[in-house]
């Protein structure tokens, strides 16, 4: 029973990429046309930033879920607890500033139209 668990899932990850590649062709990464691909300079900092923005998203909702998880894990230990309230409160803070600066940037990229496509 384990061995045929194994072979369906080992057919199964092994299928997925073969599946996902058989989608879109990929074109030559190494071609002459690649400044072009990416944009002008306005738009290539734009994605910058935004990819930028994103990490830093990411980055808060990892220390949500780490001081959630200190919290939760502290079995009634004072200090884990405050270390874990401590986590979550800058975590919030760090989501608020990220959404903040997420918003001005919209707005500014917007006003100039140096690149407003970026957002949808």
């Amino acid at each position: 029973m384990k061995r045929l668990l194994l072979w369906i899932n080992s057919i199964l990850w092994l299928g997925i990429p073969l599946a996902a590649s058989a989608l879109e062709p990929i074109g030559n990464p190494l071609n002459n046309n690649a400044p072009e691909m990416l944009g002008g300079g306005p738009e290539l900092f734009v994605r910058f930033i935004l990819l930028l923005v994103t990490f830093l998203g990411v980055f808060c909702l990892a220390a949500v879920l780490y001081g959630g998880g200190l919290w939760l894990t502290s079995a009634g230990n004072s200090e884990k607890v405050d270390k874990g309230k401590s986590i979550l409160i800058w975590a919030g803070i760090g989501i608020a500033v990220v959404a903040g600066a997420y918003a001005i940037l919209k707005y500014i990229i917007e006003a100039f139209d140096a690149g407003g496509a970026a957002f949808g």
